[in-house]
């Protein structure tokens, strides 16, 4: 897709200049964008601008787990709770535009919440490590804008098989396949 560009926003200084490394490296100068900042902020600039918002926020709310390892609180700890998140990815997508996070399956009652409020034709697709395992994460997604109505609980996506092997699910999106949903 030589047309498709790409935003990434990160706040963490060091990931930012990582990041931009593994662009140039990876040739994709001029169509990844990576931009320093915190989320909530960042989109005030940016309202209605993207055709498609994906997130992967930090999963945990600070006191709920033992302090993480030096330099991983960004990545572990919320510095913007969940209703922050979605309220700014939707700030950003442009209007029916698809909102999507991934994050844990045991917040996904919060999720919901927020979405519920702001976007419609919402689906939730479970990952599950295995055949038979509880889903520990969860895609949701929504469009900004559209009525509400039922929410989708999709079948789950198994990443692994019993042996411990990639899914043919897995497989597909190692290819550069989409999922499904």
């Amino acid at each position: 897709m030589p047309d498709m560009r790409l935003t990434g926003v990160e706040m963490v200084p060091a990931t930012v200049i990582l990041a931009r490394r593994g662009v140039t490296l990876n040739g994709f100068d001029g169509r990844v964008e990576v931009a320093e900042g915190e989320a909530s902020a960042w989109v005030r600039d940016h309202e209605n601008r993207f055709d498609l918002i994906f997130a992967n926020p930090p999963y945990f709310e600070p006191g709920r787990i033992s302090a993480p390892g030096e330099g991983k609180a960004e990545a572990y700890l919320e510095s913007l709770d969940l209703t922050g998140w979605i309220k700014a990815m939707v700030f950003a997508a442009k209007p029916r535009a698809p909102v999507v996070m991934i994050h844990r399956a045991a917040e996904l009652a919060r999720i919901l919440s927020g979405f519920d409020r702001q976007t419609g034709d919402i689906a939730v697709l479970p990952v599950a490590s295995k055949p038979g395992e509880e889903a520990r994460r969860v895609l949701v997604r929504g469009r900004k804008g559209l009525k509400r109505g039922p929410v989708r609980l999709l079948t789950p996506l198994v990443t692994h098989l019993e042996d411990g092997t990639a899914s043919p699910a897995l497989e597909a999106i190692r290819r550069g396949e989409a999922i499904d949903w």
